[in-house]
Parts: structure tokens; C-alpha cells; sequence
């Protein structure tokens, strides 16, 4: 549809084509009304009527309106079926992010109940048994032996001032071991050695153990005591080894091997013999008139060290108990 064509047009204002009256009086001969002009009015509205349905009749003059009718409740509908589709999805993401606080509420209920039922990590430093919980899986562990004690020393006028060498370091052992609900898991843990008194030998540190249901698994031994050897001295005792008693089990296994004592020396040697610190530190160094125990899980103990050779019996400090850090996981 579009403005008239027909000969003898006029413009208005506004640039549109339109329709002049015939002034014979005047000379205006006016604009002759194309079929086509009418044409396209008819069909226009005939087309707009039938978009909604609407079949033309010429005796009825309300189709025009019925159509305009039409077209506005169909507008209305798309503009519900918009709003509707819009709170769908409105309630659809409510639903995902409630879904998601849910599923992050059950998350940290799951892991306060594995912390509640775990706790943080227990300290064993005395032997005992502990029973695996029914969820956990698996059982961690840090295990550290006993340390070993210090030579004590008894100096002569002849060997002059003179010192006990130290203790050894106990082995510390890392481990996660398989467990299963209700296991028997038996802890046992090493004693620190006693430290020498005069030319009599310190005891080694006693070793650690974890074993599940009657088996071991793992071991972290204790270090060595200190010997007296003479009054010119004595060589610091060795630390502890370790050992893995069993494989099936033992999912993964790191060890560490203790170090040894410091070295007593005589006569015209500097003091030494300080214990040897373990894994967790803390040696015990050597110390006038009575060697220092050992403060640290698995620590050696200090030798002990007379400056005037007075002959009196002195004894080396003893090395430090050693300690098993534990916890359940899933």
C-alpha cells in the first residue's frame, strides 16, 4: 500500500501524495482516482483481517474492529507467555543455587562429622590400642623410636678433663596404612635409653611399632647408646634405623633414618658428645658433672664431661621417649 500515483497529484506538507479536487473554473483539472488506489486499500485491510482469522463479508462492518481485537489479545498472550517463560527460569536457577547450598551443606556436615569422629591428630607416648572407626579406610601415621642415652665418664689425674660421647637419634617413619572397620590397632611406642654411668654403657632407645590386627607394619627403631671406650675418648653412638615389617597394607611409607651422637673426647680434645636430635629435634647436650636428656621424641642424650679428671662416676642424660602420631581418614 502506498500514496497515489495517479496523475494531477499533489504534495503536502509532510511530502505525501495526495488526492486534488476538480476547480473547472479555476483550470485545476483535478486527480483522476486509479482502480489501484482503491485496490490497495481493500486489500490491505482484507490481508490484516485474515491474519487474524477473520473471513471478509462485505454486510459486515465490524471486521476491521475484530481484527484489531484480535491482534491485541494476541499480543497480550505473547507478553504473558514472555513473563511466564521469565519466572520459569527465575525458579529454575532458584532451584540450581538451592540445590547447590544444599549439596555445600552436606559437604561441611560430612567433613565436621569425619573431623568430629577423627579429631585432630592424637599423640600416643606410651604404648596402647586403639579400634578403627566403621567409616575410615585408611590410618596415617608419624612414629618416631626412642632416643638413645649418653655415655656418662669417670676422668683419672692421668686422662685429665674428659667427656662421654652422646646418644643417638631414633628413625622417624611416615605412613598410611589400609584399615578396616573395627580393626585392633596396636601402638606401641619406644622408651628413651638410659644414659651410662662412669665407664658403663648408655642403653639403646626402644623402637616403635604399629601393627593392625596382630600384624606389623611398620617400625622406627631406637638410636643407639653411647659406649665408653677409654680415656681418650669414645665415638658417638649411631642412630636408629628402620623397617617395614609387611606390604600388604602399608599404601605409602617414607622413613628417616636418626643420626648419630656426637664424639667424647679426652685429654687435650675439644668437648663434644652432644646427643644426636631426632627428626622432631631437641638432642641433649653434654654437661659438666651429668650429661643433658634428650628433650624432642627419639632425641640422644648428652655424654656426660668432667674438667678436672677428679675420678668421681658421672652419668650421660637419657635419651628421649619416642611418640606415635595417628589419625583415622575415610
Amino acid at each position: 500500500m502506498d500514496y497515489t500515483s495517479a496523475a494531477n497529484y499533489v504534495t503536502d506538507s509532510q511530502g505525501r501524495r495526495q488526492y486534488a479536487d476538480r476547480d473547472i473554473v479555476n483550470g485545476v483539472p483535478g486527480t483522476s482516482l486509479l482502480a489501484a488506489d482503491l485496490n490497495a486499500v481493500t486489500n490491505t485491510l482484507i490481508a490484516a483481517m485474515k491474519a487474524y482469522g477473520i473471513t471478509p463479508n462485505a454486510a459486515d462492518d465490524t471486521l476491521l474492529a475484530q481484527a484489531i481485537a484480535a491482534a491485541v489479545e494476541a499480543e497480550d498472550l505473547r507478553a504473558s507467555t514472555v513473563e511466564s517463560n521469565l519466572q520459569s527460569s527465575k525458579a529454575a536457577a532458584t532451584d540450581l543455587q538451592n540445590e547447590v547450598t544444599r549439596a555445600e551443606q552436606k559437604e561441611t556436615a560430612l567433613a565436621t562429622s569425619i573431623q568430629d569422629a577423627s579429631g585432630p591428630w592424637n599423640t600416643a607416648t606410651a604404648s596402647g590400642t586403639v579400634v578403627t572407626p566403621a567409616w575410615a579406610t585408611r590410618l596415617e601415621i608419624w612414629m618416631t623410636g626412642g632416643g638413645g642415652g649418653g655415655a656418662g665418664c669417670q676422668g683419672t689425674s692421668i686422662s685429665g678433663a674428659i667427656s662421654g660421647a652422646g646418644g643417638g637419634a631414633a628413625a622417624t617413619v611416615y605412613a598410611m596404612l589400609s584399615v578396616t572397620s573395627g580393626a585392633a590397632v596396636a601402638l606401641s611406642v619406644g622408651s628413651g635409653g638410659a644414659g651410662g654411668a662412669g665407664t658403663a654403657a648408655a642403653a639403646a632407645g626402644g623402637a616403635s611399632a604399629v601393627s593392625v590386627n596382630g600384624t606389623i607394619l611398620a617400625t622406627a627403631n631406637g638410636g643407639g647408646g653411647a659406649t665408653w671406650y677409654s680415656a681418650n675418648g669414645s665415638a658417638g653412638a649411631s642412630g636408629g634405623d628402620y623397617a617395614s615389617e609387611a606390604s600388604a597394607g602399608v599404601l605409602q611409607i617414607a622413613q628417616i633414618k636418626g643420626g648419630s651422637g656426637g664424639d667424647g673426647q679426652g685429654q687435650n680434645y675439644v668437648f663434644a658428645g652432644g646427643g644426636a636430635p631426632s627428626h622432631w629435634g631437641g638432642g641433649g647436650r653434654a654437661g659438666a658433672g651429668g650429661g643433658i636428656a634428650g628433650v624432642a621424641w627419639g632425641a640422644g642424650g648428652g655424654g656426660a664431661y668432667d674438667v678436672s679428671g677428679s675420678g668421681t662416676v658421672y652419668s650421660g642424660g637419657a635419651g628421649a621417649g619416642g611418640a606415635i602420631m595417628y589419625r583415622f581418614l575415610p
